[in-house]
């Protein structure tokens, strides 16, 4: 049923594989050619509402050197429709078939409708938002969002009123330490990342990106934290115009971002959260407390969570909050 959800790749695009090395990514893809590819042992898969646009990072991803052994990834083509409803069918379906997809667009409609679709299986979910500005969408939208996280905001741009909520990771904190993006990212259901987090001499290909903003290098770094989530069910890509991009840099750098995503996804390690063979705890005790706070560390990964004392969830956090407890301080992320 997705082929009648979807337009073919053109073919202006998939002529050029046969003068690339086949080593690389256009030789280990799946490709909606001719006939629609078989996801059944696809992870992720490739599309988009925006065709002019995707072409110029298909070009430039499709070149890049394949090292995915164990992920399989399909480019599905483009959407034939935006209507809300038809969109709603789509992303049900693919939900239903448990494949991620990585998404160009630069409708909000679209975005919504996947949460819509999200919606109608009454299980909660949550979403990270990366902008300079605040998500345009939040947990009132829909039923079962319990949370929408806005990461990479820059304070002059949003009106003072607004930016005082709990869920708010300013660009400061990130740029601090990149590694502070990871617990926000971590079990979270969507990501939809807008190209203005980056500042805008990193990404001339994005009109909307404002002087300030994370680097290049930082922006991959995150897109592999995105990818060691392995409850994402979708990843959305926002404020690319190929027309803008006269070096087709931003293309590239996108294309990358992508790259590092499934690398990580490729690479994603399985910990087993009950296992004291896998994890390390740490015991703080903070004044005022009844109880110490427990963290949890992942031997591989080197992944940290706080467990609540209430419920026994386990909050992801990072290793600057455990040194924050042990200054006997309580780290934000146990006031979220």
């Amino acid at each position: 049923m997705l082929e009648n959800w979807l337009k073919k790749v053109n073919p202006e695009i998939t002529s050029q594989i046969s003068q690339l090395n086949a080593k690389t990514v256009a030789y280990a893809i799946k490709i909606h050619k001719h006939l629609f590819p078989n996801l059944d042992d696809c992870q992720v898969v490739l599309l988009s509402d925006q065709s002019e646009q995707m072409d110029a990072i298909r070009l430039e991803f499709y070149q890049m050197f394949n090292h995915f052994e164990n992920i399989g990834i399909a480019d599905i083509g483009d959407l034939r429709n935006s209507d809300s409803n038809f969109l709603i069918n789509l992303f049900t379906e693919l939900l239903e078939s448990k494949v991620l997809p990585i998404i160009l667009t630069e409708k909000n409609e679209v975005i919504q409708a996947f949460h819509f679709a999200l919606n109608a299986f009454h299980q909660n979910f949550s979403s990270l938002h990366c902008s300079k500005h605040l998500a345009f969408y939040s947990n009132n939208d829909h039923a079962n969002c319990k949370e929408v996280i806005s990461m990479g905001v820059q304070g002059h741009l949003n009106p003072p009123d607004q930016l005082n909520g709990n869920h708010i990771v300013r660009l400061a904190e990130i740029k601090d330490n990149i590694e502070e993006a990871e617990p926000y990212s971590r079990t979270v259901d969507t990501i939809v990342f807008h190209l203005s987090t980056l500042r805008h001499s990193e990404i001339i290909g994005s009109p909307s990106a404002s002087p300030s903003g994370i680097n290049g290098d930082e922006a991959t770094q995150m897109f592999r934290y995105f990818g060691f989530n392995d409850q994402l069910k979708a990843l959305f890509i926002k404020g690319y115009d190929k027309n803008y991009d006269f070096n087709h840099q931003t293309a590239q750098l996108i294309a990358q971002l992508i790259w590092y995503f499934i690398d990580a996804k490729n690479e994603c390690i399985k910990e087993n959260i009950n296992s004291t063979e896998d994890f390390n705890e740490f015991l703080v005790d903070i004044e005022g407390l009844v109880d110490p706070i427990s963290f949890i560390k992942a031997k591989k990964s080197g992944r940290w969570w706080i467990k609540s004392n209430t419920d026994n969830e386990l909050i992801p956090c990072s290793y600057k909050d455990y040194l924050t407890a042990c200054k006997n301080e309580i780290p934000d992320k146990l006031l979220l």
